[in-house]
């Protein structure tokens, strides 16, 4: 769907529409994403997790689902974003949607995850800055889907935005605010500063953490830790994912945002470090969620493929069903008359088929009209289509085959079988056929027509005796 097309902020007067023409797609396949299909855990997890959730159609930027906790955020609730364009929760005058969307899709490409801030705008109007973690998959109905995580990091803004302004005012924010705080001499490592939130995360006293360096903390190689602090120092990048050390021995997650300052005419790095194990564990769990999901529902898949060929084949000899025949045969008529080529059928009767029942046993029976059936598979090419008709009566389709090459192939197949051992338990026992070959050309009538035409070489062929091939011209009378 063209970008056009999908409803905004800017035009309401579309939106309405829009949603009703989706909106029940939309919450049937989200219900089945979202609800029935997923483990328990699955639903709990994206149910209480403390960040938001959505999932977006890549193509057409339509919000498929969102979770309780981001349509809190953005001041909806979860069934007024459900059917809406992305477009709906981006300020107008942000950052242009089509830059990035390309920039969020260069980075999936590459590294699978893209992460970045962005602004958001709610229901009122009021516009908030958001930590946004986006990857990718594909699904079979709706195509390519972002999977987002969103944290309101719009504290984190104010803050960073304070420091720019007034170091004074820096001093009081970085020792009074609850967010877990540190200053780091981006030379040696050293942490220079350390507020409240810090010491108490962390578990150390204040003389004991300013005295250390962050590779004590940090589990990283020190050589890493110190081309990270590089990147951070030259602002080629801001945004960290680190497992810190407390004094307790345990390894927690965090996400680290540090940028570069000067303090006194010194460099340093301001970093604020959030602790995000939780949503880490809850993030790995849905991701295995997702995983076994996707899984399940391609077994499905492959269960249904399964079962509409069951439903199309005879149980005895494989072949296929009558009722596949009236389903594809009208097809292959069409497609002779748009391309220009002769369709012939050949019907094929084992010949006194019950003699054998009586003298070898049904379960001889079954093995000889196996092996007939497994003759004639041999001998069609792959655009051939061959039929169960009916008891002992198998109907073959040759597509782009004239009437003069369908007899000469049924001679063949004919003498195939009279010539082939057919059931194991007696190598001396054979069997004949009669065959009856007619062709489909469009001023001969309907399906119905050419096979009822088929059936009459047939009944001569064993009016002749059997054994033979039999071929119903163009002409005469059906």
């Amino acid at each position: 769907m063209p970008t056009s097309d999908l409803p905004s902020h800017s035009q309401p007067e579309r939106l309405t529409a829009h949603r009703h023409a989706i909106i029940d797609k939309a919450s049937s396949g989200a219900a089945r994403l979202w609800a029935g299909d997923e483990p328990r855990l699955y639903r709990e997890i994206v149910r209480h997790m403390a960040g938001g959730i959505a999932l977006t159609q890549i193509n057409s930027g339509t919000v498929l689902y969102v979770n309780p906790k981001l349509a809190q955020m953005l001041g909806y609730t979860p069934e007024d974003l459900l059917g809406l364009s992305i477009d709906v929760v981006r300020p107008p005058n942000g950052r242009d949607s089509a830059a990035l969307v390309a920039e969020i899709a260069a980075e999936l490409n590459v590294s699978g995850t893209w992460s970045g801030d962005t602004q958001l705008q709610r229901k009122d109007g009021s516009t908030f800055w958001c930590r946004n973690t986006i990857s990718r998959f594909d699904h079979h109905e709706y195509g390519q889907l972002w999977l987002s995580i969103h944290d309101d990091v719009t504290e984190r803004k104010s803050v960073e935005h304070a420091l720019r302004e007034s170091e004074s005012r820096f001093r009081a924010i970085f020792h009074e605010d609850c967010s877990v705080k540190l200053l780091i001499d981006p030379e040696s490592g050293r942490i220079t500063d350390a507020n409240q939130a810090a010491i108490a995360f962390y578990g150390y006293t204040y003389a004991q953490l300013t005295g250390m360096c962050i590779h004590s903390i940090n589990q990283m190689p020190p050589d890493q830790v110190q081309r990270e602090m590089e990147n951070a120092h030259t602002r080629r990048r801001n945004y960290f994912t680190f497992r810190h050390r407390l004094a307790s021995g345990d390894i927690r997650d965090v996400e680290v945002y540090s940028t570069s300052l000067k303090i006194q005419g010194q460099p340093h790095l301001f970093s604020i470090i959030h602790d995000v194990t939780e949503r880490m564990r809850a993030e790995e769990d849905l991701h295995a969620a997702n995983t076994q999901l996707q899984a399940q529902m391609e077994e499905l898949r492959e269960l249904h493929a399964q079962m509409r060929d069951l439903a199309m084949r005879d149980p005895l000899t494989q072949l296929y069903n009558r009722r596949y025949l009236h389903e594809t045969m009208p097809r292959e008529i069409a497609r002779a008359l748009r391309e220009g080529y002769e369709l012939s059928i050949i019907m094929i009767d084992i010949d006194y088929f019950k003699l054998v029942n009586d003298r070898y046993g049904h379960l001889a029976g079954d093995e000889a009209l196996q092996e007939v059936s497994a003759l004639i598979l041999s001998s069609l090419r792959a655009s051939d289509i061959a039929c169960r008709y009916g008891g002992e009566e198998i109907l073959c389709l040759l597509t782009d085959t004239p009437l003069p090459t369908a007899a000469r192939r049924a001679e063949e197949l004919r003498g195939a079988i009279s010539a082939h051992p057919i059931i194991a338990a007696c190598p001396e026992a054979r069997v004949t056929v009669s065959i009856g070959v007619a062709a489909y050309h469009y001023s001969t009538g309907s399906m119905t027509d050419v096979i009822r035409a088929a059936d009459q070489a047939l009944y001569r062929a064993k009016a002749d005796g059997r054994n033979c091939v039999r071929i119903h011209s163009l002409g005469e009378e059906i």
